[in-house]
């Protein structure tokens, strides 16, 4: 997984080499708009006394992923466990 800015300055949206990730089937490539260099955040409102907060996403995403991959992975699991069960 690869994760960028379109607005980060010190690896600028024209260095990320977008063909050569897209065309590897092993990488998943990640953009966000806004972020800068390693600071993307969310904004959360405190619904109870309006307050902004701020918080990172790229922790969010990165654990959703890795989540979603496992699930995944087991799901897969099962499913070669079921087929030599039924042979």
């Amino acid at each position: 997984m690869i994760m960028s800015t379109k607005d980060d300055p010190i690896c600028t949206y024209s260095d990320v080499p977008h063909v050569d990730i897209l065309s590897n089937k092993h990488c998943l490539l990640v953009e966000n708009e806004r972020g800068a260099h390693c600071d993307s955040f969310s904004v959360v409102t405190d619904a109870a006394d309006g307050t902004v907060k701020y918080r990172r996403i790229f922790g969010d995403v990165i654990l959703k992923y890795l989540d979603k991959v496992s699930e995944y992975n087991q799901i897969q699991e099962l499913k070669n466990v079921n087929i030599k069960q039924e042979r």
